[in-house]
């Protein structure tokens, strides 16, 4: 029943039926919920959904899972080395995403806290190359004050050919020159 569950929420997942990949996930990770291969497609909608507790829950758990637990049969080692250390970002990449998530809605101590915290993971999720967790990580400098540091993260995030390379160009626009003709879109 776990695997037929699994396949109905990823399925929900690749129609956009949230709530419905949510509840069948939360179905098969009863059975399973080791899952991480799961556990990481459900943290990323329920950051979506602004179920960002839920979200850091489930991404904290595919990084316990992970290094608790060996890979499934079907993969062999080397594929399994290789896609843990994607997991491994992925999960770091939510868990930054929903404390700057966090964070924005906040002032004061907790906020800066909750910064910090997200550019502690989405550091962790760049070593895999990740443009969206630059450009996050990006905001998170800039929301804490740090100009120079955000420009940098916007830049590299601007090299990019994925959709934050249009925003993060625009964002470092604002604290350096660059000429039209480097406009990515231009």
């Amino acid at each position: 029943m776990a695997d037929v569950y699994e396949i109905t929420s990823k399925a929900s997942i690749d129609v956009d039926d949230f709530s419905r990949a949510v509840g069948d996930g939360r179905k098969s990770l009863a059975f399973s919920p080791e899952n991480a291969l799961l556990l990481l497609p459900l943290a990323n909608v329920e950051v979506q959904l602004g179920l960002l507790n839920a979200a850091s829950l489930d991404a904290r758990d595919a990084l316990e899972y992970l290094d608790r637990f060996a890979g499934p049969a079907a993969f062999s080692n080397e594929v399994w080395s290789e896609l843990t250390m994607k997991l491994n970002a992925s999960s770091h990449f939510v868990l930054g995403r929903a404390a700057i998530t966090k964070a924005l809605r906040l002032q004061g101590p907790a906020r800066l806290t909750l910064l910090t915290e997200s550019e502690s993971e989405l550091a962790l999720a760049l070593p895999d190359e990740n443009t969206k967790a630059a450009y996050l990580l990006g905001l998170a400098k800039l929301a804490s004050g740090q100009s120079k540091q955000a420009a940098s993260e916007f830049l590299a995030a601007s090299r990019s050919t994925s959709n934050v390379r249009t925003p993060a160009f625009q964002s470092a626009q604002d604290f350096v020159w660059l000429p039209p003709a480097v406009c990515p879109d231009s």
